[in-house]
């Protein structure tokens, strides 16, 4: 017994702080078209990193496509990560520290594209209102007042599409606890 809790500690001391890795989140996009063909897609959220990437659609007929991996960009002064600025149009979450997406009106318009240019158009863009669940998303060209061509649009709804799975710490953590408790009764017997 005192062999088995000795390394049980040694391991427990031996790993340092368990702390929890950041799982980036999968999320299912559902893209109902007012102006051409319905589609879906997917993506993935790191709230810790205010990351978005591998954001991708289909919108049959070879319209497959989706964003570069943008990685970790900072928006303004300070004002926030691009990322979460992204996933609080869409979500509607309070995630973005410079700007109130939900209850206000924000945009996104990302001028390049990665994959084939969906509808001929070469920018994607989103945007939240103040009506709950309307976030919405055009393709089109960019002018010099904004999109000037609008080539499909239509309103965007997400979903939590993964089920977290727990950290190998978190793991170890319960199996060594599930020993102790079989050890201990183990031993009464």
């Amino acid at each position: 017994m005192k062999k088995i809790t000795l390394t049980l500690a040694a391991l427990l001391i031996g790993t340092g702080p368990l702390t929890a890795e950041a799982i980036p989140v999968l999320y299912a996009t559902t893209y109902t078209a007012t102006l051409g063909p319905s589609g879906t897609g997917s993506f993935l959220y790191d709230d810790t990193a205010g990351v978005i990437s591998s954001f991708v659609w289909d919108f049959g007929g070879g319209i497959v496509g989706g964003l570069p991996d943008l990685g970790v960009v900072e928006i303004g002064n300070g004002l926030g990560l691009l990322g979460d600025f992204i996933f609080e149009i869409l979500g509607e979450t309070d995630v973005f520290p410079g700007a109130d997406c939900i209850n206000g009106f924000c945009s996104f318009t990302l001028p390049y594209l990665a994959g084939a240019v969906p509808f001929g158009a070469p920018s994607f863009g989103i945007e939240a209102t103040s009506a709950p669940g309307s976030s919405r998303y055009l393709f089109g060209s960019l002018g010099e007042t904004g999109v000037d061509v609008i080539a499909a649009e239509g309103a965007i709804s997400i979903a939590r599409a993964g089920v977290e799975v727990p950290e190998p710490a978190t793991l170890l953590l319960l199996a060594a606890g599930f020993a102790g408790v079989a050890l201990a009764r183990r031993r009464r017997a």
